[in-house]
């Protein structure tokens, strides 16, 4: 097969059917405002992450001092050990 039979027609497609135009007509209606600038959605983004950051670090932090510095307990003799 040759190139030119590749771009050969091979028949008529029916036209497509046109579409319903069920939008308003105002094209302001169609989008809504926003809530928020975007300068203050992305304040709020990154206070969000800070505040999830600040949680995980003191997670980290109360395991860690878990860990190496028990509490101790309250059965714990306060007495020295003998010697």
């Amino acid at each position: 097969m040759t190139r030119s039979h590749l771009c050969a027609p091979t028949g008529e497609l029916p036209a497509p059917k046109p579409r319903v135009d069920d939008r308003c007509g105002d094209r302001t209606a169609m989008m809504p405002r926003r809530r928020r600038t975007r300068a203050q959605h992305r304040a709020a983004r990154i206070a969000t992450e800070r505040n999830q950051n600040r949680k995980a670090r003191q997670a980290r932090h109360a395991a860690f001092d878990a860990v190496w510095f028990p509490k101790a307990t309250a059965a714990a003799d306060d007495d020295p050990p003998p010697f």
